[in-house]
């Protein structure tokens, strides 16, 4: 991440340059992202210093989403609303745009107060108001779903939305909403297999395990390596315990422990 900055450093550096200008935007959009993933707000202040010698604006969008960002990564939210409601319709970052957008209402929600749900209606359905807390922000993300998905980088952006929408579902506890979102993440998404690992636990909380284990089947043939899903494999176990299948159950933990403890004697 250090070298990224050095480089992306470099490329904002050069914006006055006729071949580096249509980069600044998107340089300075991952030097926000890599000051957070390194937890650096110095980092972040440096950006805001920058922002007076770039531009307002460019044809793609990427500045006036990247000050949209950097703005978020401030946390000062209502600057992060002007500069991302700037970013024309149809440019190259509106989806972004729009996505980053849905973030910032959630990030918004989250510093008010929790709204108190109604009486529980006995049934699968979610408690009325669960989700009054986040209504703007799962308004915003359905808005993302609903622009065309012309790229595969605008597509992943679509289903990213649904995925926002799936977790603020699951969050309120309206898990049928929360399948609902989730089922529009195709096989072709990057998202696909957090989508599986995320969607069986939905159905774990409205007592369906006979299709959350199916969701963590489909999970372990399509994605069998990725090792931040493992836990996975322990919920699948665990559900066929549930159910009676004890000798699933035992085979699928001894895989777990098999597959694992050589890399816990080798740490």
């Amino acid at each position: 991440l250090l070298s990224a900055r050095r480089r992306y450093l470099e490329l904002l550096d050069g914006f006055r340059q006729r071949a580096y200008a249509p980069y600044a935007g998107r340089a300075l959009s991952r030097l926000v992202d890599i000051a957070l993933r390194t937890d650096d707000p110095a980092a972040v202040d440096g950006l805001v210093a920058r922002l007076g010698e770039l531009p307002e604006t460019d044809a793609s969008g990427s500045l006036q989403y990247a000050r949209g960002k950097v703005a978020f990564a401030r946390r000062d939210y209502a600057t992060a609303r002007r500069e991302l409601a700037a970013v024309p319709t149809g440019a190259s970052y509106a989806h972004q745009a729009q996505y980053l957008l849905g973030v910032v209402f959630t990030k918004e929600a989250q510093l008010q107060p929790a709204v108190e749900p109604a009486a529980d209606t006995g049934g699968n359905a979610a408690p009325v108001g669960s989700l009054v807390r986040f209504a703007a922000a799962v308004d915003q993300f359905r808005r993302v779903t609903r622009l065309p998905a012309d790229t595969s980088e605008h597509r992943h952006v679509v289903d990213l939305a649904w995925m926002a929408i799936g977790r603020l579902c699951h969050e309120s506890d309206s898990y049928l909403d929360a399948a609902d979102a989730y089922s529009h993440v195709g096989r072709q998404s990057p998202e696909f297999s957090t989508m599986l690992y995320e969607l069986s636990w939905v159905y774990v909380r409205l007592g369906d395990h006979q299709r959350a284990q199916r969701a963590l089947e489909v999970l372990a043939v399509t994605d069998p390596d990725r090792l931040d899903l493992a836990d996975g494999a322990l919920l699948r176990a665990d559900l066929k315990l549930r159910a009676g299948e004890f000798g699933q159950a035992l085979a699928i933990y001894q895989g777990v422990r098999e597959r694992f403890d050589p890399i816990r004697r080798q740490v």
